[in-house]
């Protein structure tokens, strides 16, 4: 595969129901998932608090510290590479469009860019129907709202297959939405799940509480997620030495437990294309609070990497 590759694998449920994984590993993909070449301009010089002799470097970073017009760039090609995998290329090349529903989920999915990468890969365009979740008042766990008022009834039966665009956390937002779906589309019968980050649980969730009735398959950058952190085996990563080298950058705090325990998805929702400095300030409370360190700290590491001696002698 030109794209890089990809991983096929199954989520099996005790009561025998199953949802097919797709793993998928590029370019892109990986730097939103381990490490990255940065450019440390003056702006993000002084967003980390780094020093003057930081500016202009070229550096390594992990995919938390990819922002802005770089993540949303990378962001649209990764979501290009999950199109050319097989099985949902042959899903969206022999769907007629009039039978397919892009719902993106505010605010992470409406970042994917899917009508204009269906556009031109595959030369139509689709009904596009962004849904929004908010926390809901009890009992109800979410209020839901869908931008589909241009749809017409006679539109709503023939559809009979769904992108669902967003990030798997527990699986609860995605169980409402899918159920909220098969309310206003009553011939909903597959759902492909693009879900760059997703964790174990959550699809396992997803899975368990979801119409019976829907066929689900999902697609995930690289790897899936132990709640909100890489799982640190070899064997839940595509190239294991990915995970190595993403683990090896974060390094231990002074208590010497690794940090690279920091959380891949945030715990806010917040999105660092859109909101750079939510997203540093998140990840420095996050290390105060768990690690005693700071970003600046870590980063200064690869600024200026020690200078190891051997007797006297400077190396």
């Amino acid at each position: 595969d030109p794209l890089g590759a990809y991983r096929l694998g199954r989520l099996t449920l005790d009561n025998g129901r199953s949802m097919e994984l797709f793993a998928r590993h590029s370019v892109a993909t990986t730097a939103l998932t381990y490490l990255h070449k940065i450019h440390i301009t003056n702006d993000y010089r002084q967003l980390l608090k780094l020093p003057d002799e930081a500016e202009n470097q070229v550096l390594e970073a992990p995919a938390q510290l990819v922002l802005g017009t770089q993540r949303a760039q990378l962001l649209a090609q990764g979501i290009r590479d999950f199109l050319h995998t097989p099985a949902l290329n042959t899903a969206l090349t022999q769907t007629e469009p009039e039978k397919m529903a892009i719902v993106p989920i505010a605010k992470e999915g409406t970042q994917f860019d899917i009508t204009n990468n269906l556009r031109t890969l595959f030369g139509y365009a689709c009904a596009e129907l962004p849904i929004t979740v908010r926390q809901a008042v009890p009992p109800e766990p979410f209020a839901l709202s869908f931008q589909d008022q241009s749809i017409l009834d006679v539109q709503r039966e023939r559809m009979f297959l769904s992108l669902l665009c967003g990030n798997v956390y527990d699986g609860r937002a995605h169980v409402a939405i899918l159920d909220f779906l098969c309310q206003h589309f009553k011939n909903l019968s597959h759902v492909e799940l693009l879900a760059p980050q997703a964790s174990l649980q959550g699809l396992t969730h997803l899975l368990a509480q979801s119409n019976p009735g829907l066929t689900l398959r999902a697609h995930v950058f690289e790897t899936l997620l132990d709640g909100d952190t890489h799982f640190p085996h070899p064997e839940f990563h595509i190239h294991p030495s990915l995970s190595k080298n993403y683990r090896a950058w974060w390094g231990r705090d002074p208590q010497g437990f690794s940090i690279a325990t920091m959380p891949c998805i945030n715990p806010d929702s917040s999105i660092p294309l859109l909101d750079p400095v939510r997203q540093i300030r998140l990840l420095n409370a996050l290390l105060k609070e768990r690690h005693r360190v700071t970003l600046s700290g870590v980063f200064k590491r690869h600024v200026f990497p020690p200078i190891l001696t051997v007797g006297s002698t400077e190396l």
